[in-house]
């Protein structure tokens, strides 16, 4: 039996380039695989409008890519902490990830 391994790349290598050519960086690369981190998309993850994650789905189809996962989900928006003593800044920081 044989099998082949599949690789992604975390987009984060690619901060501060077009999504559609980070993408096909990627797949040049040899990669079938794409992780996010969403502060590489905009600076507050949650103003990404339904219109702007379907391109971004569009584009990583178009390019052969696989989205396997997010990654650094807290670094944007700027101050979350989901280990601090503070109950608001803690229930805050995970209503993000939830």
């Amino acid at each position: 039996m044989s099998f082949q391994f599949r690789h992604a790349i975390c987009n984060e290598v690619y901060k501060g380039w077009d999504f559609r050519e980070a993408c096909q960086s990627i797949r040049r690369a040899g990669y079938t695989g794409i992780e996010i981190a969403p502060f590489t998309l905009a600076e507050d993850p949650c103003t990404l409008t339904p219109g702007q994650r379907r391109e971004c789905k569009a584009i990583m189809a178009e390019e052969g890519l696989e989205f396997v996962g997010l990654h650094w989900l807290m670094v944007s928006p700027a101050g979350l902490h989901v280990t601090t003593p503070e109950h608001s800044l803690r229930a805050r920081s995970w209503a993000h990830i939830h």
